[in-house]
């Protein structure tokens, strides 16, 4: 329910708001979370999130299930890093959220996409 409720709110936020706030709100929200999350704590988020996104009438892809995944992350008290990349051959965007520097729940394709941008957790935070 928490993921659907995320989904909602996330996709109402990339409709209404520049990224540039959005993805500020997500730093915001990944420093001041207690610890970092575990892999399968990760794993479980995103796998909620794909689940909201699965049942979102409308477009609901990567962008919006790596956000969803990091703000539930946050709102649970962990913290995922997560990570916007690209390649060329052949052209793509993805968004995805990694713990430890491995991608969570992504094909291993994912490892060859330059990243763009990242927002990790605080560097104080250790997993547990």
């Amino acid at each position: 329910m928490q993921a659907g409720v995320t989904m909602l709110l996330t996709i109402a936020a990339l409709r209404a708001t520049p990224l540039r706030i959005i993805l500020s709100a997500t730093r915001y929200l990944n420093e001041h979370a207690p610890r970092a999350a575990t892999r399968d704590e990760a794993h479980a988020i995103i796998h909620a999130a794909r689940r909201a996104a699965s049942r979102w009438p409308g477009r609901a892809a990567c962008l919006e299930t790596s956000l969803t995944a990091t703000w539930v992350a946050a709102f649970t008290g962990r913290a995922v890093t997560w990570c916007h990349g690209f390649r060329t051959q052949p052209y793509e965007f993805h968004a995805w959220i990694e713990v430890d520097g491995r991608p969570v729940a992504e094909p291993s394709t994912t490892g060859v996409l330059a990243k763009t941008l990242t927002i990790s957790p605080t560097p104080r935070m250790e997993s547990r």
